[in-house]
């Protein structure tokens, strides 16, 4: 089943498939591939956009998108591979490394502790979490001002974490309503179509959507900046060479050109 509807100015659609293969991925630890799980449900970072291709530009194709789609295609070409991309849910993304449906995750994931007890990152951007409301609806400037109302996340990020954290302390039958949906895009238009009062979600996501859309405003950042990194199996001895990779990256300038184009210059790591 396909349904298209209008969500950050453009229009997306999604194919109800539970896991998609761009391109063939000839197994993983291949050394010609390097695959990546990824949930392309999170413009600017990663989504599908529409191309016209063929002759005469005739044909209309999807083709995967974003910041993490660019550097992890210069990660895999410095490694000597090609960076092949498996759509996957982001509730099952660290399922999917796990059973070695992919070599990799570059799904805009946070980098914390919890994480890194099962497996290892490699991180190449930092940004914090902001929130996010209708353009008339009052503005949100702390946690404070989230208890009573409904709060639309992703299922299973960080964000959906520090909200049920949050409520551990909130005043009496004034908790926040945690509304968590399978992407993204679906929080993001649950807020635009009233079903929640507030979006949470990481900074450059935010600001994205607010560029797009004039009917919301982006609130305060409420969790600072922490590190964004490639996820890979505990003891994959791939690690090392992707660290290797996320350095030169930014040492000849390849990552300034990546972020400027996606707008995502601020999120750089500080380089010594």
């Amino acid at each position: 089943m396909t349904r298209t509807r209008t969500l950050h100015g453009r229009q997306i659609a999604a194919v109800g498939v539970a896991a998609l293969v761009v391109g063939l991925v000839s197994g993983c630890g291949s050394t010609k591939t390097l695959s990546f799980c990824t949930d392309p449900t999170y413009p600017p970072a990663e989504f599908y956009q529409v191309a016209k291709v063929g002759g005469g530009g005739s044909e209309l194709k999807r083709q995967l998108a974003g910041a993490d789609i660019d550097i992890a295609s210069e990660v895999a070409k410095r490694t000597g591979s090609k960076a092949e991309f498996v759509e996957t849910s982001f509730s099952g993304i660290f399922d999917a490394l796990d059973a070695k449906k992919c070599d990799a995750i570059i799904s805009f994931v946070n980098d914390t502790a919890d994480r890194r007890q099962k497996v290892d990152f490699v991180d190449y951007l930092a940004a914090g979490q902001s929130v996010m409301t209708r353009a008339d609806a009052a503005p949100i400037s702390s946690v404070a001002d989230l208890y009573g109302r409904s709060v639309a996340v992703a299922k299973d990020t960080t964000e959906e974490q520090f909200l049920t954290a949050a409520n551990q302390s909130a005043p009496s039958g004034q908790t926040i309503k945690v509304l968590s949906f399978g992407t993204e895009n679906d929080a993001i238009y649950a807020l635009q179509q009233k079903a929640a009062d507030v979006y949470f979600g990481d900074s450059p996501i935010v600001a994205s959507a607010v560029a797009a859309d004039h009917n919301l405003r982006a609130g305060a950042e409420l969790v600072k900046p922490v590190p964004v990194g490639i996820a890979l199996r505990k003891g994959d001895d791939r690690t090392a060479k992707i660290a290797s990779a996320i350095k030169d990256i930014y040492g000849d300038g390849t990552m300034g050109k990546i972020l400027a184009q996606w707008k995502f210059t601020e999120y750089a790591l500080p380089q010594q």
